[in-house]
This record gives structure tokens, sequence and C-alpha cells, in this order.
């Protein structure tokens, strides 16, 4: 798994497929409010994310600017089947690609394609993602769902020198999640950790959002805690509980503000 600093990302905006039923999960939650921006300010600096739409409300493009690793543009085209997403570095030619969702026929991810090759490969139980699978280095994460929350992230990593297991566990406000970005495949975890997050991607797909904000992440190296990547997340709210300030403090010391500001 790469450990890259958390927050090397960019926002994507809900997606509405065919609809579904009520025992389906928080996927098409509507809202009255698109994010246009989010200000993320970190021991680095101070990075922008910008959003734009279609007509439809789908996410155009998303360009980031400032202190970060990824700034450039992010366009996004739609068909029936597929959601494409073509990463532009102005500066660094290698760190290109074309990434491709696969979806099926209600609209759930099945593969993971960059540069058309297959990443990962996704299964579903009772509606929520439970498990990615890629055939490149056998890796396999699984995840457990309570609630219409996302309660753990379980990956076995092995490598040469030896084999550990990664887990993540989470805990959530009781405020309901309206947002129409996917905060925790987005800012929340780090590249890989996300269920469809891939260098600085962002998704918001069926069976991967969980309907509450998310309040605290431990992450644990074989049982151990990482300070490095625990955090407490706490929370400014306008009068509609639509988040205008995120804070991350980390168990290390650290800490990451997140400034939202919408259309």
């Amino acid at each position: 798994m790469k450990k890259l600093f958390l927050f090397a990302a960019v926002m994507f905006s809900s997606i509405s497929f065919s609809s579904c039923s009520e025992d389906d999960n928080k996927e098409n939650q509507t809202s009255q409010k698109l994010l246009k921006q989010i200000e993320k300010i970190f021991r680095n600096g101070t990075c922008y994310y910008n959003f734009s739409y279609d007509d439809s409300g789908r996410l155009a493009k998303v360009t980031i600017n400032g202190d970060h690793d990824f700034c450039g543009d992010y366009p996004y085209t739609y068909t029936d089947n597929s959601v494409s997403v073509k990463y532009n570095d102005h500066s660094y030619d290698p760190w290109n690609y074309d990434a491709a969702f696969i979806l099926d026929h209600n609209g759930y991810v099945t593969e993971f394609d960059i540069n058309g090759e297959t990443r990962w490969r996704y299964e579903y139980e009772n509606g929520y993602v439970s498990s990615k699978s890629s055939n490149r280095d056998r890796e396999i994460v699984t995840y457990r769902w309570e609630n219409g929350n996302l309660m753990e992230c379980r990956q076995v990593v092995e490598n040469l020198h030896d084999t550990y297991t990664h887990t993540c566990t989470y805990t959530y406000t009781d405020k309901p999640n309206k947002l129409n970005v996917n905060l925790f495949d987005g800012e929340l975890s780090y590249t890989d950790s996300g269920i469809f997050e891939y260098n600085s991607l962002f998704t918001n797909f069926k069976g991967s959002i969980s309907s509450n904000y998310l309040a605290s992440i431990g992450s644990y190296v074989d049982g151990k805690l990482s300070p490095y990547y625990s955090c407490k997340i706490s929370y400014e709210y306008d009068d509609e509980g639509y988040p205008t300030g995120i804070v991350l403090s980390y168990d290390s010391g650290g800490f990451v503000y997140l400034r939202l500001t919408y259309y």
C-alpha cells in the first residue's frame, strides 16, 4: 500500500444512476448545495480544489492549485457503463493517466482501470462494497459496514521483506451526511486506502458512502496504533448542516484544516 501523505486528492461529485430501492445505501443522496471550493491548510502550505459541474449537476472538471503534489486539471466524461477521468499534470508527464470506472447495469463499480490496465475488482454485500482485489499484486482489501457506515477496512500487505496487516477503524458523528462529494475517499484517507481512490482521484459511487460524517480514524499495523494516520475530526456547520470547516487533529500532533464553500 502506498503511504503517500493524506489528502493528495481531488474531489469527485455525486453521480446519479438508475433508481434503486430505499434499502440501497446513500449513494444517491441529493444535495441542494454543490461544493465550489475546498481550501486546505496544512503543515506544508495551502492548496485549493475548485469544482465545476455540467447541467445535470455532475462534476465536469476539478482544478487543483497551490502547494500540492498533483496540481492540474481533472476533466470527467460519462457513458452508460463507465465514468472516465483524465489527469493532466502540467509539469510532470509520467503522472498523467486515464482512469475508468466500469459500471454494472445497477450503477455499481465492478472494475477500476488505469491506462487500460485493471487495478481493482469489486464485490458487494447487502448493497455495500465488501472487498476489492488486485490481480497484479494479489492484494485483497475487505470492508465492514454497520447501520450505513463503514466501520473497518482491513488489508494484508505482502512484500519482499515481510507480511503485515493494516487495519483502519472509524467512528461517526450523529450528523447526516449531506455532501455531494465523498470526503472519505477524498480528504479522509491516503492513497490506495480509499475504496476507489488512486493518486489524487476521488469518487462518489453506489455502495461506498457512509450515512454520517466521520468523527475519528484509527490506523493500525499488526494491531499497533499508527499515530501518523490516526486522527480525531471536528466540524463547523452552517444552518443547514453542511460543513464549512473541518479540523483533523492527528495523534502525532499534526493537524489539517479544510475550509469548504458552496455554490
